[in-house]
């Protein structure tokens, strides 16, 4: 699995019954999502200083990126990409055999896949997963540095994310690009969405914030 463009053309899987499913059911949540997720932006401006450590680690990240870094990380980013893989192959019980990064990208082996597998380095941030797991249990002096720290993998994500994410990617082409936009594009909003939720309000939030959504598609169909 190719984590750069592809040197031969890559043909894009024909379409059944589950992926247009699942193209359908993005839609609806892309609205509900959409709304959920504007109003945490707005939550967060009004609560600005529950973000400040958040931002002082993700604007020196962005800092240092456009400094120069800029070069130097994209190793990191090839291993963030296939680990995202290796992760979703592993949950979804299809075995690894073998895992490569290098400044000019990645590629994982493993048997079988689908579409969790192939898109989840687009829409799953786990650069900040293992600093947001430590959030509950990390002493209340040391919080600050921990939400910089989240911030600084946040952005981290987002620029890999965006370097990753175009029409040429392999994944996204195999896919569709119509049906990996929306799948992306909906789980973003899932995982970023708790994430900032969990900074600036605690891991009580999420439940919150991810059923907003549904409150939200409630009240379109009630009228």
């Amino acid at each position: 699995m190719l984590s750069t463009p592809a040197t031969t053309a890559v043909q894009r899987e024909p379409l059944t019954p589950l992926r247009i499913a699942v193209g359908v059911l993005c839609i609806p949540l892309l609205y509900g999502y959409g709304l959920s997720f504007g109003e945490l932006l707005v939550w967060m401006v009004r609560h600005a200083e529950r973000y400040v450590a958040f931002g002082i680690g993700a604007a020196l990240a962005l800092g240092l990126w456009v400094a120069g870094l800029r070069g130097r990380v994209r190793f990191w980013e090839a291993f963030e990409h296939e680990v995202t893989h290796a992760l979703f192959s592993v949950l979804c019980l299809k075995p690894v055999r073998s895992l490569k990064a290098t400044m000019e990208g990645g590629y994982l082996v493993h048997e079988g896949g689908n579409l969790a597998i192939r898109l989840a380095p687009y829409f799953f941030p786990t650069s900040v997963v293992l600093p947001v797991a430590l959030k509950p249990i990390v002493a209340a002096p040391y919080v600050p540095y921990l939400d910089g720290l989240i911030g600084a993998t946040f952005v981290f994500h987002l620029i890999g994310t965006v370097h990753e994410t175009h029409r040429r990617q392999p994944d996204l082409v195999s896919t569709g690009l119509v049906l990996s936009g929306l799948i992306i594009s909906v789980l973003h909003m899932v995982f970023l969405g708790a994430i900032l939720t969990i900074v600036g309000y605690g891991y009580g939030g999420v439940g919150a914030y991810l059923g907003r959504a549904f409150v939200h598609l409630w009240r379109l169909v009630a009228g």
